[in-house]
């Protein structure tokens, strides 16, 4: 036989919405809590809604900044090695792979939309790290800014004055920044680039996260700067 019972969150002056509700770090507390408190010898108690023979746990929020950084931690726990990892980010990393050292379970993140962010099946130890970081300094301007994607991170496209073309990732306080400070003559100014570039050991190939810019002027002073160096 199955047994069934809950907790309810109640307010006496008003009617809760979903978004009123207790976060996500108060729920965890509580309900680890009460994983302590009740007996629970002869079987799982579970929290979940069971759809296409799933289990789905399904968060809402009125903060894009939510569910901007969801799909960046998952994302970053698929690409990076452990000694890449924030604390955090290592944290959830240590979690998800103890729910998948049980045989046939697999996870999956989904976005906004929908889509599916991250499918993981299984988590190997880190033997070492697999990349390194430089910060570089570059001279360029802005060629195309990325619209705000839900599996992808913000980034802008940028040609260097070496005439090399990069994809540089920002955080959206950065896109922000720039949107306002530069506006519709973004492609019109030559900006001085501080740039974190993680370099892979394997391939050697190079990704770039945006740390500080300044705006250096119009493109006529482009001619003549051709440095990419390191710092």
């Amino acid at each position: 036989m199955k047994f069934r019972f809950a907790i309810r969150i109640a307010s006496s002056t008003k009617d809760i919405t979903i978004l009123d509700g207790p976060g996500i770090g108060m729920l965890a507390n509580l309900l680890s809590a009460l994983s302590g408190a009740i007996t629970n010898e002869g079987g799982s108690v579970a929290l979940s809604d069971v759809k296409d023979g799933s289990v789905i746990y399904e968060f809402k929020t009125n903060d894009k900044r939510s569910l901007s950084s969801f799909v960046e931690v998952n994302n970053r726990i698929q690409e990076y090695g452990d000694f890449e990892l924030l604390e955090h980010e290592r944290e959830f990393k240590k979690a998800l792979k103890k729910l998948l050292d049980e045989a046939g379970i697999y996870y999956e993140a989904i976005g906004n939309e929908g889509e599916r962010i991250a499918q993981i099946k299984s988590i190997e130890p880190t033997s070492g790290p697999t990349h390194y970081h430089r910060i570089k300094i570059a001279y360029g301007r802005i060629i195309t800014f990325g619209a705000f994607s839900a599996a992808k991170p913000h980034q802008m496209g940028v040609e260097l004055a070496n005439g090399q073309k990069a994809k540089i990732v920002l955080s959206r306080e950065q896109e922000e920044s720039l949107s306002k400070s530069l506006s519709s003559i973004y492609k019109k100014v030559n900006l001085k680039l501080k740039l974190n570039t993680r370099i892979s050991l394997i391939d050697g190939k190079e990704d770039y996260t945006l740390v500080g810019y300044e705006i250096m002027g119009l493109n006529s002073l482009f001619d003549g700067i051709t440095e990419f160096r390191e710092s």
